[in-house]
């Protein structure tokens, strides 16, 4: 058995994507628990259907699928003033 090792620059380099890499992973699962169950679920279900192809044009229609349920915007209740200055 050998070993491989990846040349990754310098330990700047090295240390920017980490940071960068811990960032986006910290991201991600924030989006992920501010969504609604159902869409957490069809996400699952579109990484698991990435596991399952190689065919370049499914991996960029998962990527757009997995892309739309993660850019939405969350959700929030916001009270409204009435005319005349009343509140629910």
């Amino acid at each position: 058995m050998t070993t491989q090792i990846m040349d990754i620059g310098t330990t700047a380099e090295a240390s920017v994507g980490e940071a960068a890499l811990t960032m986006a992973v910290g991201i991600t699962v924030q989006r992920i628990s501010s969504l609604p169950r159902a869409d957490r679920k069809e996400l699952l279900k579109l990484v698991k259907e990435l596991d399952r192809t190689d065919d370049a044009e499914d991996v960029a229609a998962i990527r757009t699928a997995m892309r739309e349920i993660l850019d939405q915007a969350p959700a929030g209740v916001r009270v409204m003033d009435q005319p005349g200055g009343r509140r629910p």
